[in-house]
């Protein structure tokens, strides 16, 4: 089953910069530089061109997002290695505004304030505390311009979620 997301992608530049190298360690799965996004909202089961046709007129502009660090979500099944997004008011605003255009779909934003973070890694949670660290040996701060949004599909393969930017929307500079 595909399931529907709004987000934006990472520039080749950064994700080049951002992605992990080397052999990951067993039981760990770093995130290919293709894959590198950064959700606004995960909608499920929704159409692409319902999702499309709701936000297309969106009135936010470009803005810069910067990573400064690293940190792990970490759950009893899995932990995620993550990069911390700021974007300050105008990507808190972004992502406002877009719940607010998916509402008329049957879109409910979630309930819990929202993280904008980059997955870097997979791994179990037994792996998080060493991957971490060899995350964040590696990572160097980065930023990136936001001047387009894409309605993503995602779809499981052999087990990994692949992610297909379906439609684009792009932003006018501030």
């Amino acid at each position: 089953m595909k399931r529907c997301f709004v987000a934006f992608e990472v520039p080749k530049a950064t994700t080049s910069q951002l992605a992990l190298t080397g052999s990951p360690p067993n039981g760990a799965r770093f995130v290919a530089p293709d894959q590198m996004h950064i959700t606004l909202h995960f909608l499920g089961a929704h159409s692409a061109d319902n999702v499309h046709n709701a936000i297309k007129d969106i009135r936010a502009t470009a803005f810069t997002v910067v990573m400064p660090h690293t940190g792990v979500f970490n759950t009893p099944r899995a932990s995620v290695i993550w990069a911390k997004v700021d974007g300050g008011d105008s990507l808190i605003a972004l992502h406002r505004e877009l719940g607010s255009l998916l509402g008329p779909i049957g879109f409910e934003p979630e309930k819990r304030p929202y993280s904008p973070h980059l997955t870097l890694a997979r791994c179990t949670p037994e792996m998080s505390e060493h991957t971490h660290k060899e995350v964040a040996r590696q990572f160097q701060p980065a930023e990136c311009v936001v001047d387009q949004l894409g309605v993503f599909v995602s779809e499981f393969q052999d087990g990994v979620p692949i992610y297909t930017r379906v439609e684009t929307i792009i932003l006018p500079p501030s």
